[in-house]
Formats: C-alpha cells, sequence, structure tokens
C-alpha cells in the first residue's frame, strides 16, 4: 500500500500533501494552460470557417477589441469575423506570445496577446 500518492513535476510535489503554495502553482499552471487552449481554438474556428464555435468561446457580454475598433456582444463579435473572413481571404492566425496573469487563487484571469494573420 502506498502511504503518499505524490508525484514530482518542475521540483514541486504534487498530490494529496501538496502545501497551499503547490496547490497555487497547480491551479495557476491549470488555468494558463487553459486559456492556451481557448487562444488555440480561436485561430481554428476562425480560419476553419466554424464561426458559431467560434462564438462561443466569447461571454454575451463580451467586447473584442482589433485593429483600433471594439465589437460589443457575441452576435456583433461574431457578425464581424464572418464578414471579414469569407472563404476566399481565410488563412492562418498564429498566436504570438500571450502574456497570461492568473490570481491567485486561480479565480480570475487577464490575458494580452498579438495574433499575426499570414495569407493562404
Amino acid at each position: 500500500m502506498l502511504a503518499d500518492t505524490r508525484v514530482m513535476f518542475l521540483g514541486f510535489s504534487y498530490g494529496s500533501s501538496m502545501n497551499e503554495h503547490e496547490s497555487s502553482v497547480v491551479r495557476s499552471t491549470t488555468a494558463e494552460e487553459s486559456i492556451r487552449q481557448t487562444l488555440a481554438r480561436y485561430c481554428m474556428f476562425c480560419d476553419d470557417g466554424r464561426f458559431e464555435e467560434w462564438g462561443l468561446l466569447f461571454t454575451l457580454g463580451t467586447q473584442l477589441h482589433v485593429m483600433g475598433t471594439t465589437h460589443s456582444g457575441r452576435d456583433r463579435v461574431q457578425a464581424f469575423i464572418e464578414a471579414g473572413q469569407p472563404p476566399e481571404l481565410r488563412g492562418k492566425h498564429v498566436v504570438i506570445n500571450p502574456l497570461i496573469l492568473v490570481s491567485e487563487d486561480a479565480s480570475s484571469a487577464q490575458c494580452w496577446s498579438d495574433f499575426l494573420f499570414v495569407n493562404r
């Protein structure tokens, strides 16, 4: 029988005997990875013309700031991207250097990122 269910990862022990700092690191890392996955979906759904799925990445009261303009509300954000991404103009979006700040308790986060658009 195992007395402890810990594993070592990047110098921290995770499992049943985590201290509060280690637990906070795990929550923060998980939140950061979730945000990175969301950014990847943003690019993939947009580039593939999957605009309904793309729109669901946003809250109803979202604001999207792009190219000097702010689009407010999920429906307007989705309409903006659909109008700007007809099949003949689609390319590839690439996420560049996302800066992700997660609160200590991982209850909130902020993310800044640039996207590079490459024509096909």
